[in-house]
């Protein structure tokens, strides 16, 4: 799964320099998309009074002026737009996690409205081989991880836009866009128990950069491309380099500029 234990302070990039951005980028959906945006079920009330709680904790122990939210919004929501992060609720029944709520403006080609009720196993249906090698080991791990900061992972794809929001089903990459006109979107994951609750919270951080950028440092790009060479058929369709990855890997390995 490649889990790393976060610090006691690397829970939320409180410090972002897109911190802000990203912020108000959030204000501007939801007030134009948010019934596709914000989605919960009860049983994520409680949960997320308790993270919006906890969010506000850190804040005032870091010393980060926190933003004026509306008191009457949904603690999730709220929760949401004080941080850059997308957040997604989710409940243990009956020995399966349940996606209990989602406060999710930055979507990768996914809906949240297909994970909502949903358990994990089928919220990854998409994933080659989560059902078969990784499912078990995720059910294992979630019910073994203690309240405290948690663990994160970093996930990765390459886009036509650098637009945050890209909502849809897994229609990565257009043929005929050339490698140069690409973009490398990154999602920073987590994964943190609440004390009192004991949901699982899972965070989504969203980076862009022009692959053009990516592809002049030298070492991070034969990085990429080595990654790229070894995905197996499967993989390389999810992320959309079925046609592509040749040629992208080429692009990385050439480009001198």
């Amino acid at each position: 799964m490649g889990l790393r234990r976060l610090g006691p302070d690397a829970w939320l990039e409180l410090e972002h320099p897109r911190l802000v951005e990203q912020r108000e980028a959030k204000v501007s959906l939801m007030e134009r998309m948010g019934d596709e945006l914000l989605i919960t079920l009860p049983a994520a009330d409680e949960p997320s009074a308790e993270l919006l709680a906890d969010i506000e904790s850190i804040f005032a122990r870091r010393g980060h002026d926190r933003p004026d939210i509306d008191q009457g919004l949904h603690p999730l929501d709220a929760a949401a737009r004080l941080i850059r992060e997308d957040l997604v609720v989710h409940v243990e029944v009956d020995g399966r996690y349940l996606v209990a709520g989602g406060s999710v403006c930055f979507p990768t080609r996914w809906v949240l409205a297909d994970k909502v009720g949903q358990p994990l196993d089928l919220v990854h249906s998409p994933v080659p081989g989560y059902q078969t090698d990784v499912a078990d080991r995720v059910t294992t791990f979630l019910n073994r991880l203690e309240p405290g900061p948690g663990v994160w992972r970093r996930n990765w794809s390459l886009m036509p836009t650098d637009d945050l929001c890209l909502p849809g089903r897994h229609d990565y990459l257009p043929l005929g866009a050339r490698p140069e006109s690409l973009w490398f979107r990154t999602e920073r994951q987590t994964l943190r128990r609440l004390a009192r609750t004991g949901a699982v919270v899972f965070s989504i951080g969203i980076d862009v950069e022009p692959l053009s950028g990516l592809a002049a440092d030298r070492p991070t790009a034969l990085a990429l491309a080595d990654t790229i060479e070894t995905l197996g058929d499967e993989f390389r369709a999810y992320k959309g380099l079925a046609e592509r990855g040749d040629d992208i890997v080429a692009y990385l390995r050439d480009n001198r500029d």
